[in-house]
């Protein structure tokens, strides 16, 4: 099964890059002999010049008139991410900050969606251009480079913190400073991946395709940094694994691999219909999220179920109302959950996360035998 992949928005490992917001990601399932036929129609029928490139296409009427004809032929055959790559360092926040202390029981915090409280209580507090504010963002995304490794810590220790939720959060993270940087580093390097959003999307299209289609024969368009992430996680270059399954959100199993029956090359676009093809996919859904009031876009929303439904827990965007509710059952369990996890840091940063489990368990003990 031949599955094509490329992406729109790219900007490396700067996720706070203002004009370009968004990274979308797209995998579709068409063989090229297919693909190259109906690159041939639209260009004929609409008077295409040259290589067709989605950030042009959208530009123009007839551009997105072939945009409409390949949606309504070959929506249901491709599967798109998308990031919102200033929440996406948000959520990073909490993978590299709270997980590594809670990992040993990961899924019972994953099924109290504290990852997306802590990451929408950093989005919203931060996300505004406040001074100290933004320059923590900017400090973050500094250590994730490698670049500042104090920086951050200097910030949090020395700045007034916008509200006493985050200030937990700015205790926690100086508790566990070394901790941190463990999790981020190998040999005393930055993986150098960490803030790469092309390999966190293909990964998540092939294991959805897998599930789908099983064997994939996989083509992305040349990329020398996901070429370089591909080469170096090993789990890029098993051949034929049997899939296996997780299930952290009580939602339903969701596949931890993929299965591919060769290597995943890497090809110019120039080469391959099929690669031009998911390139208009991913380059349209790239620009709606940046037009989201223009008429096209309101076309692309149409196709959202078929586009999104099966990758839509995947994708990576705020929603601040969901998860910051005062008065609702989880967002005070999480606040709970994030005031005596910074407590017992305090008294024991290797085994908080225990601690806060057994203090859970207690609780429980304790309403159970009162009953």
């Amino acid at each position: 099964m031949a599955i094509y992949c490329d992406e729109s928005g790219f900007t490396g490992n700067d996720l706070l890059h203002e004009k370009q917001p968004w990274f979308v990601y797209a995998a579709l399932n068409i063989e090229e002999d297919e693909a190259v036929r109906f690159r041939d129609k639209i260009k004929s029928k609409y008077h295409l010049q040259g290589e067709i490139k989605g950030k042009n296409l959208v530009k123009s009427g007839a551009g997105q008139k072939a945009l409409r004809l390949l949606y309504e032929e070959y929506a249901p055959k491709v599967r798109i991410v998308y990031h919102h790559k200033k929440y996406a360092l948000s959520a990073k926040y909490f993978e590299y900050v709270f997980e590594p202390v809670i990992s040993n029981h990961n899924s019972f915090f994953y099924r109290m969606e504290f990852n997306k409280f802590i990451a929408h209580l950093v989005f919203s507090s931060f996300e505004p251009k406040k001074d100290d504010a933004e320059n923590i963002y900017l400090k973050f995304q500094e250590l994730l480079r490698g670049n500042d490794w104090e920086g951050l810590f200097v910030l949090l220790k020395s700045s007034q913190m916008p509200n006493p939720l985050v200030e937990l959060v700015a205790t926690f993270t100086l508790i566990h400073k070394d901790r941190i940087l463990n999790e981020i580093t190998t040999n005393g390097e930055i993986d150098y991946w960490i803030l790469d959003l092309a390999q966190n999307g293909l990964y998540d299209l092939l294991r959805i395709w897998s599930v789908d289609a099983g064997l994939l024969k996989v083509i992305c368009d040349e990329s020398k940094p996901l070429k370089d992430a591909v080469s170096r996680i090993p789990n890029f270059s098993v051949l034929n694994q049997e899939l296996r399954f997780w299930d952290p959100f009580g939602k339903g199993a969701t596949p931890v691999n993929f299965s591919i029956s060769e290597p995943i090359q890497f090809a110019s676009s120039k080469d391959y219909a099929g690669l031009q093809l998911a390139d208009l996919f991913a380059s349209s859904v790239a620009w709606s999220l940046n037009n989201p009031s223009a008429s096209f876009t309101k076309f692309i929303d149409s196709f959202n179920d078929t586009l999104f439904g099966k990758t839509r827990d995947f994708c990576v965007a705020p929603e601040t109302g969901k998860f910051l509710i005062p008065g609702t059952r989880r967002f005070e369990f999480n606040i709970m959950a994030l005031n005596r996890l910074t407590q017992f840091s305090k008294i024991s940063p290797a085994n908080a996360g225990t601690i806060f489990m057994d203090f859970l368990k207690e609780g429980v003990r304790l309403v159970t035998n009162k009953k």
